[in-house]
């Protein structure tokens, strides 16, 4: 055990619900102005309503003398709203006979009419006839179909539409929106009656019948359909939604895009990136090699294969569980120049470079998932969702998964991909994790995506084109909500007459490799979580540079020789190799905690990242761009010491209800008279069931968590309070101009938080913490101004699952350090709070 190990975070309160509402949103003027003018409002509905009805007959008569006819039922008709989101539940809307397809943004809702608009003329009629409310909430009905091309289609795919033949076969992914929502199958207590729980279970089992009959009558009706014009090659099911990949004409694809109700995304298949370049470099090594413990954990290498006989990675190699998923190929690693898998797998194991003389014995067990073809390519025959379904359930229970993989264009940021909400389920699902790299730009551009030297040559100088152009946003399948994304910063330094290193053009700081795509991700998400020492490009001094790799700049990786003429070597860089320095430490983490879950193991990640010193002192929405939330630390991840202190909590917890905390200071930490910095900060781990039909990440889980501090000087029994005073609705509010807790005491200053719950209120503008599932945030503050406790709530929101009861697990972590001091904190800090009785108020 290490001499200052992490320590139980002490639980004060656990409150049941939130009281009230004292001070509920602001309903927006539109609402009220509808409200005000029932007549009016219902006669602009009406109109939608009739020219919408013309447009969808117009389109049926466009294809009344085709197969396709026969397939299309007249009276479900695709309809655009726009609602007040905050005054209307998205559900509500089956009371207008309307099936929600998928939530969009800015209110916006793809829908389809089930009765040929009868329930939502009803629903107008009786508005306009003082007898109904909600109507006045639905503010739009677009009138006709032209949006399905803006809103369905990829921007790509929107712009190209017209210029293809109807005969052009393309290879696409299609979403199908297939919303009935099913709970998880229910449990026996150990004192409910059986003929109480066989009630449940008949009533969960009719809903699970239901589902899967509206299932399977949807999928065949689409594959009679695409049949028409092409076929289906692969499908996922995501609970609320079903996922394929077609093959088939743009005829088809104009067909299905404006007269099939539900679907709600279409894209063109992604293809994954390739490799850098080579420069040779001689590198040999001379250490012997043992095999890990029996116990070590395990490291699922999910690449182009691995060279298993390498004498640098034998040992480690897990046998028995290699496989191939690319027919033709076996397991072994056939990418040119010294593969790809193999080098990812060898900074698992040597995340610092093969250093040194003697035995060593290798820390983790590796795993080879091989996915990639000796191009480096994903065939077309693998389809991403399915494939890493059945790749996760073959290497269960392996809980660390390495996807060194991306596609080649940036990720859409509408809809969370397949891709990536299949991995998110797949942990929600799961006591797993995912380390995902954020994909690379590379030196030049290539089939029309622009490369580092394009946007040099076009004036856009390092790093700002990281940040100014969309191609370098993060590459899918990184956006995932629940993965550790990781992006690359530079190594070392290199100047001579001609070239000059990115790094050391940055003036020496550590900087974003000049290839690592940047965030933000999906919906305000701080992407990449993290960052590691990926490598650095060298270029020329003048308007027109050559690109290349450095010894000096690039990491020490293993190579396959069965590729290449030597063993290791120091000529590629990538996010691919910062990567599996991550899952190194997510890995040393379960061989150091064996018992705590995958979600602490991701929090004490994010915990332990810092960034560069001129970023950490000055932070900004860019540096969290480049760098998430740092470059991560062993050290801190592991331990503490007599400077540092980590506390933990691993809770479960429901909508509407809190657990708060209390961290006692002693009088030896901010005793008057002392002066020194102090950095505190809480990081949130969680997990929830995900929905790919929804956007925002309070919509797109099942439910959401967040978490808050007291106030300077602020009672703890105040505190409680006031936490339990906070109405659900101004939680979930997105108006940055509403006051913060207005009803709080102005006597308290607030915590000067890097980030904040808002966007306008921390430091660090435009980002807020509860837009993520990791949420850290972080504070530094003279010791006689820290309070002699900190509070802090971690609190539940609803999502879209009307399931209150399901209980979403999570980890709460709060570091003190004292920053400018050789004083111990540690003693102290651990001696206050391990006396601490756990208390249970029942509101």
């Amino acid at each position: 055990m290490p001499d200052f190990p992490h320590l139980p975070l002490p639980q004060n309160v656990e409150r049941k619900n939130y009281l009230g509402q004292r001070n509920p949103r602001k309903r927006p003027q539109r609402s009220f102005h509808n409200l005000d003018n029932r007549v009016e409002h219902s006669n602009t509905l009406y109109t939608s309503v009739a020219n919408l009805e013309k447009a969808w007959t117009d389109e049926l008569e466009t294809i009344k003398d085709t197969p396709l006819r026969e397939h299309i039922d007249e009276k479900i008709i695709p309809i655009l709203l726009k609602i007040d989101n905050i005054s209307l539940i998205v559900d509500a809307l089956r009371g207008f006979g309307i099936e929600i397809i998928s939530q969009e943004d800015e209110g916006y809702i793809i829908g389809a009419s089930i009765d040929a608009f009868n329930k939502l003329r009803l629903k107008i009629d009786r508005f306009a006839n003082e007898d109904n409310v909600s109507t006045a909430y639905l503010w739009e009905i677009d009138h006709g179909l032209a949006w399905k091309r803006e809103m369905i289609l990829s921007a790509e795919l929107n712009e190209k539409l017209d210029h293809l033949s109807d005969d052009e076969m393309l290879d696409l992914d299609i979403s199908i929106a297939c919303n009935i929502h099913v709970p998880d199958k229910p449990v026996q207590n150990p004192d409910e009656p059986n003929d109480g729980y066989e009630r449940k279970l008949r009533k969960w089992e009719l809903k699970a019948r239901r589902r899967d009959d509206v299932y399977t009558a949807r999928y065949n009706q689409f594959e009679r359909i695409v049949s028409i014009y092409g076929a289906i090659k692969f499908a996922f099911d995501y609970n609320d939604s079903f996922g394929c990949r077609i093959e088939i004409s743009a005829k088809g694809l104009k067909d299905i895009l404006f007269n099939y109700p539900y679907v709600f995304e279409i894209t063109e298949h992604d293809y994954l990136e390739g490799l850098f370049e080579e420069v040779p470099v001689e590198s040999d090594s001379k250490v012997q090699i043992a095999a890990p413990d029996a116990n070590a954990p395990k490291v699922c290498i999910i690449d182009s294969g691995i060279m298993e006989g390498h004498r640098l990675l034998a040992p480690a190699i897990d046998v028995i569980k290699s496989k191939s998923y690319v027919l033709g190929e076996g397991t072994a690693d056939l990418v040119a120049g010294g593969g790809h898998g193999t080098s990812v797998a060898g900074v698992v194991l040597y995340p610092n470079g093969i250093e040194g003389n003697g035995l060593i014995r290798l820390p983790f067990w590796l795993q080879n998932a091989k996915v990639l073809n000796q191009r480096n390519e994903l065939n077309i025959s693998l389809f991403p969702p399915q494939l890493m379904n059945d790749l996760v359930n073959e290497y269960l229970p392996t809980r660390i998964y390495n996807l060194s993989i991306n596609s080649w264009v940036p990720c859409r940021i509408n809809h969370m991909s397949q891709w990536a909400a299949s991995i998110d389920k797949l942990i929600w699902e799961n006591d797993i994790i995912f380390i995902i790299s954020v994909g690379n730009i590379f030196k030049s551009g290539a089939n029309g995506k622009p490369g580092i030297r394009d946007f040099l040559n076009n004036g856009r100088n390092y790093p700002d084109y990281l940040l100014s152009e969309n191609f370098c946003r993060i590459a899918n399948p990184s956006q995932s909500s629940f993965a550790l994304s990781v992006g690359s910063v530079t190594i070392g330094e290199f100047e001579d007459q001609d070239r000059i290193s990115f790094g050391k053009q940055n003036g020496g700081l550590p900087g974003p490799s000049p290839f690592s795509r940047t965030g933000l991700g999906l919906w305000g998400m701080i992407k990449p979580d993290v960052v590691e020492l990926g490598g650095d490009l060298i270029r020329e001094k003048n308007r027109n540079p050559n690109i290349v790799e450095h010894p000096d700049t690039s990491p020490h990786l293993v190579k396959s020789v069965q590729t290449s003429n030597e063993a290791t070597g120091k000529d590629r860089v990538g996010t691919s190799f910062a990567a599996p320095k991550v899952s190194n430490l997510v890995a040393t983490l379960q061989n150091e905690f064996p018992d705590m879950g995958c979600l602490f193991y991701r929090g004490l990640v994010v915990q332990s990242a810092r960034l560069p010193e001129y970023a950490f002192n000055n932070p900004t929405t860019d540096y969290l761009r480049h760098f998430g939330y740092g470059l991560p630390s062993v050290d801190r991840a592991l331990s503490n010491n007599r400077q540092r202190i980590t506390l933990f909590s691993n809770g479960q917890l429901n909508a509407k209800h809190a657990d708060i905390y209390s961290v006692k200071i002693p009088a030896d930490v901010n005793r008057p008279g002392e002066e020194f910095d102090v950095l505190m900060e809480v990081t949130l781990s969680y997990k929830a069931n995900p929905r790919r039909t929804r956007m925002r990440t309070n919509s797109y889980l099942s439910h959401w968590l967040d978490w808050r501090t007291s106030k300077i000087g602020e009672p703890f029994d105040e505190f409680q309070a006031r936490i339990i005073n906070l109405s659900e609705e101004a939680e979930d509010s997105n108006d940055e101009d509403e006051e913060d807790d207005p009803f709080a005491e102005f006597r308290y200053p607030e915590m000067p938080w890097k980030i904040r719950e808002r966007t306008n209120l921390g430091e660090i503008r435009n980002v807020k913490r509860q837009d993520n599932t990791l949420q850290k945030d972080w504070l530094i503050m003279k010791s006689y101004n820290i309070p002699d406790s900190l509070g802090i709530a971690v609190m539940g929101h609803k999502g879209w699952s009307p399931d209150l009861e399901e209980k979403l697990p999570y980890t709460l972590l709060v570091s003190f350090e004292a920053l400018n001091t050789e004083l111990d904190i540690y003693t102290p800090i651990k001696v206050s709070n391990e006396i601490e009785i756990e208390q249970q108020i029942q509101i």
